[in-house]
């Protein structure tokens, strides 16, 4: 199974989509027309991102959009309902200042599908569009998001950063530089602040598991040309991120990418920067960023592999009490999560084909597998 291609380009007023031929030279056939707009919807600056939002097989589409008129500053969303449609379902205003930050997507009620994070410039804030029957909702009074509490908000992120299965918020800001992280004390409430300081004006902060110790770990793109990395430490409060790693990448840098580029089933890092018209790399090597390790869980096993319904996890006979089983698709989403208390049974006919991550955590260690749906 190949990848489809999408594009956006605000001059040329076109949100196109290339399905792959499946051939040996990479060709794609245009699979949907040019020009969804009328000219006066024209973006100047429009960022893209593809997330599976919805429960289907379909592969969705989210883009800023940052027209001249004030009332059209925000995220327009494309649902895709098989080759070749797709249709637009909602247009979320998030800023009547400034250009709308290029969002995000974590489920952050449990409903198995993804909801859409991104910054409200105008009230300085960062907020959670919740999916509900087909379409995103929002109402900062209902507590769906965070006042900054400090500094112009840029970019935000979301994950479950103390393992209470809830949602929670990272925030980066400007003047001054830092991204502040809030943890969801329950209904969608958000409190417990920490704050931890940036050498540069933040572009981007993204949450994700980096060493496979089953703690999102903070990466945030600057504005000077470097992306820095701060491990998940496994502990609580101002110390749950530890000392950064800083990586130069180039100047003028874009959004900041993640994807396993070289099959070893760690995320690594790519951004394109318009400074010196490159695209850097930044292979995740295996080794831990974070300063506790999870132990190597020894004698699991899943089967069938390659696998098309159902996908068993067996263990030794040694190893007693509960598995969480934890299923993450190629972009580092996690897509199912299952509680065994013996032999267990993952159903995956649901899911759309492709190859995925299977982690077995366990209260000694962790085991990581490849597994692929056909």
């Amino acid at each position: 199974m190949l990848d489809d291609l999408v594009a956006v380009s605000g001059p040329s007023n076109q949100l196109s989509f290339f399905v792959n031929n499946n051939d040996a030279q990479g060709t794609m056939t245009v699979a949907t027309p040019a020009g969804f707009y009328p000219s006066s919807w024209w973006s100047t600056d429009p960022k893209l991102v593809a997330a599976y939002i919805d429960t289907d097989q379909f592969l969705d589409v989210a883009y800023t959009h940052d027209a001249a008129r004030t009332d059209d500053l925000g995220i327009g969303v494309w649902r895709g309902q098989g080759s070749p449609s797709i249709r637009r379902t909602t247009f979320l205003m998030t800023t009547r200042t400034g250009v709308p930050a290029l969002p995000s997507f974590y489920d952050m009620d449990g409903d198995g599908g993804l909801d859409l994070i991104t910054v409200d410039k105008t009230n300085n804030a960062a907020v959670a569009h919740y999916y509900t029957f087909g379409q995103f909702w929002y109402n900062m009074q209902d507590g769906a998001g965070v006042l900054c509490q400090s500094g112009q908000a840029v970019s935000a992120a979301s994950a479950d950063l103390n393992a209470d299965s809830r949602g929670d918020f990272a925030v980066a800001t400007a003047n001054p530089n830092k991204v502040e992280v809030w943890l969801n004390t329950g209904v969608d409430r958000f409190g417990s602040l920490a704050t931890y300081a940036l050498p540069s004006a933040p572009q981007q902060v993204l949450l994700a598991d980096l060493n496979k110790d089953s703690y999102p770990d903070m990466v945030v793109l600057l504005a000077n040309g470097n992306v820095t990395i701060f491990p998940h430490t496994g502990q609580s409060g101002a110390g749950r991120y530890g000392t950064p790693q800083v990586l130069p990448v180039g100047p003028t840098p874009g959004p900041l990418r993640m994807a396993d580029v070289d099959n070893d089933t760690y995320q690594d890092l790519y951004v394109a920067c318009a400074g010196n018209d490159k695209v850097y790399i930044l292979r995740n090597v295996g080794r831990p960023l974070a300063t506790k390790r999870t132990a190597q869980l020894a004698g699991t096993y899943i089967y069938p592999n390659p696998a098309t319904s159902v996908v068993r996890v067996t263990r030794p006979a040694n190893l007693v009490g509960p598995l969480t089983d934890s299923l993450f698709d190629a972009t580092g989403r996690q897509v199912l999560q299952q509680v065994i208390a013996s032999t267990g049974t993952l159903l995956v006919s649901q899911l759309p084909r492709g190859i995925y991550t299977l982690k077995v955590n366990h209260v000694t260690g962790v085991s990581t597998s490849r597994l692929v749906l056909q």
